[in-house]
């Protein structure tokens, strides 16, 4: 069974058309990791991989692999998220350190690395939705809270997006500017979605029963295919 993501295309500074979908990817593979013991993201361009690998102690290890160069670089020890930026030159990196997260940007070999913010969100999930934003999201569960937040990567600012809904998970527009999400009930059931406008702070309900990961934004900022 696949699952199939259209995304809007860009292009590099040489011109040459880019997918951006590694967010996607990040948040799919984190939904279903109780599935599996390896998971692999790939950049926007292609020639990064960026891979969770399980020993058979049952320790993580993140990794990036270079296609190009054919370079493998460990990530910090302790990294439980990571997602590309949106022209796949850089990355945002999650570090589990004295019982809080550590949010690092870096190059794709994890050299030059900053540290922007710390947070204590649980089950933390990055998602690198548009050049200066980064959101930091709450793995999915029908019968828990869920929550949203986006660090602002130039003022160092995070704010609260979404908090306190059940079964919450979340898709971007390509601007940034509107949010595609999944709401369920207490008991994980009446599956809702609904799209956030966040200039203009007004929500509206779609009539279809789907998950934000399993729909689409075309580049209008307004479309959405599901």
């Amino acid at each position: 069974c696949f699952i199939l993501k259209f995304k809007p295309t860009i292009p590099d500074a040489d011109g040459k058309i880019k997918g951006n979908i590694d967010a996607d990817l990040v948040l799919r593979a984190a939904l279903e990791s109780h599935e599996y013991d390896k998971a692999v993201v790939v950049s926007s361009d292609g020639t990064k991989i960026g891979a969770r690998l399980t020993s058979p102690s049952g320790t993580d290890k993140f990794v990036i692999f270079d296609t190009e160069k054919k370079s493998l670089k460990a990530l910090p020890q302790n990294t439980v998220s990571l997602a590309f930026s949106p022209d796949g030159l850089q990355i945002v990196i999650a570090v589990l350190e004295n019982n809080a997260y550590k949010i690092y940007v870096a190059e794709t070999d994890g050299s030059k690395s900053t540290v922007v913010t710390t947070t204590k969100i649980p089950d933390l999930m990055l998602d690198w939705y548009s050049e200066n934003n980064v959101a930091f999201k709450t793995k999915a569960a029908g019968t828990a809270y869920g929550l949203i937040y986006s660090l602002n990567l130039k003022t160092k600012k995070v704010s609260r997006v979404l908090g306190s809904v059940y079964g919450l998970t979340g898709e971007y527009s390509p601007s940034g500017e509107k949010l595609l999400y999944s709401q369920t009930n207490s008991l994980g059931k009446e599956l809702a979605l609904k799209a956030l406008d966040l200039s203009k702070k007004t929500e509206s309900k779609i009539n279809l029963v789907s998950l934000p990961e399993k729909c689409a934004w075309s580049k209008d900022n307004r479309t959405v295919f599901c």
